[in-house]
């Protein structure tokens, strides 16, 4: 953070600095939709929605158009894009859980064993998916810039194998051969087997008229 300030892209930093509220939305979202609605002044009756999971889809979506974009200005074709985008749009779905975080001293109080270490399960997959993104967007504007998102792996196979199939194939070296002497620039009479062994063809010897 320090390097980009003494660079020519200390707006980079500025950039991520926007990004913290974003996160901490996503970390807290039903705290975050009470806040806004109390905010704004929104009764219950008048509201477009009354569930926080708005908070968490906005914010989710909104990191799998930014990487989609991200990917494709790093050279990547849309089909990889899209892949990326939407592995990364499941993750922040993750991350942005909506779970009452601010509870977890309450959590480790419940009395049913099962209960208990399934939230405390969810919790952490949620705080593990949560910093994987601050991870991948902090390396974005400090020092990796797009070469994170062109160096992410894809884990769906069908992106993998629809860029295989796109790839061109390569010809073997016969079918070469007969393609170049196919070609219109390369038409000749056919050779017989006495002029291909150096001997003249008797219809050579013959005087024209």
């Amino acid at each position: 953070m320090f390097s980009l300030l003494r660079s020519n892209n200390w707006w980079r930093g500025l950039a991520f600095l926007a990004w913290i509220p974003i996160f901490l939305a996503g970390y807290f979202p039903e705290w975050t939709f009470h806040w806004l609605r109390d905010l704004g002044g929104v009764v219950t009756q008048r509201a477009i929605t009354n569930s926080h999971y708005a908070v968490s889809l906005a914010c989710a979506a909104y990191v799998a158009f930014f990487t989609y974009w991200r990917c494709r200005d790093a050279g990547d074709e849309s089909p990889a894009a899209q892949g990326k985008a939407i592995q990364l749009g499941i993750v922040a779905l993750l991350a942005f859980l909506p779970m009452r975080m601010e509870y977890l001293r309450d959590y480790l109080a419940i009395p049913v064993r099962e209960h208990r270490r399934l939230l405390l399960f969810f919790a952490a997959a949620k705080t593990a998916a949560w910093l994987y993104l601050f991870l991948i967007i902090l390396r974005y504007y400090t020092w990796s810039g797009d070469r994170v998102f062109q160096h992410m792996q894809i884990l769906f196979p069908s992106v993998k194998h629809g860029a295989c199939d796109t790839a061109p194939m390569s010809l073997r070296p016969d079918a070469e051969k007969r393609l170049e002497t196919a070609s219109p620039g390369n038409l000749s009479p056919p050779e017989n087997n006495e002029t291909r062994n150096g001997k003249p063809s008797p219809n050579n010897n013959q005087p024209s008229p």
